[in-house]
């Protein structure tokens, strides 16, 4: 590093100092998406084993009535692909829902309008499960109505807890039986909803 007078080459010395720093911000950043993403895999991964030990601990109850959702939750995650994706489809769901462009839907109109979806046999939406989508009425207004917003509150919190229990459906099945895409799409549903979810539910 030094010229052939015996000086210091401060031009090799600064070029030395930055490659060295830019190769610890490099390594550092490279860390950091690493331990990030191992974050997510075992943030879902203890969830998902959460959710399998509860369908174990209620195995006597498997008969149990399903989330009459089912078939449009199905629906939804079966072309889910990204974030956006999945907003806009709750977005247009909520238009198709809300026929008379009130902005919001009321129980009724909410089970009347769920019934008219192209569903064989239709889905029966009953005023007990408006209340337990909506927490008791918590996601309504005063006037006991779901408005947009709520709405996709509350059908990407079901989304969550669908995806979670078909994903420990398909723990439980052979490699075989078991579809990559349909487990990346579950996973990636578990994901984007349950941020949304948990923030308004803590």
């Amino acid at each position: 590093t030094r010229t052939e007078v015996g000086e210091l080459d401060w031009g090799f010395v600064a070029f030395l100092i930055s490659y060295i720093m830019m190769s610890c911000w490099l390594v550092l950043q490279v860390t950091t998406a690493v331990l990030l993403d191992s974050f997510i895999k075992a943030s879902s991964k203890i969830e998902l084993e959460e959710e399998i030990k509860r369908q174990e601990r209620n195995e006597s109850s498997l008969h149990l009535q399903k989330d009459p959702l089912e078939p449009l939750l199905l629906a939804i995650s079966a072309v889910y692909r990204d974030e956006e994706d999945l907003s806009q489809q709750i977005q247009e769901l909520f238009e198709i829902l809300d026929p008379n462009r009130l902005g919001s839907l009321d129980s009724e109109e909410l089970s009347a309008s769920i019934r008219k979806l192209n569903f064989s046999p239709p889905i029966h939406f009953s005023p007990a499960d408006f209340d337990e989508m909506t927490h008791d009425y918590e996601l309504c207004d005063q006037n006991l109505r779901l408005d947009r917003f709520n709405f996709e509150v509350a059908l990407r919190e079901r989304l969550h807890r669908f995806a979670l229990n078909r994903l420990a459906g398909v723990v439980t099945q052979s490699p075989e039986e078991a579809s990559l895409s349909q487990v990346i799409a579950l996973t990636s549903i578990m994901i984007s909803t349950r941020s949304l979810s948990n923030s308004e539910f803590a």
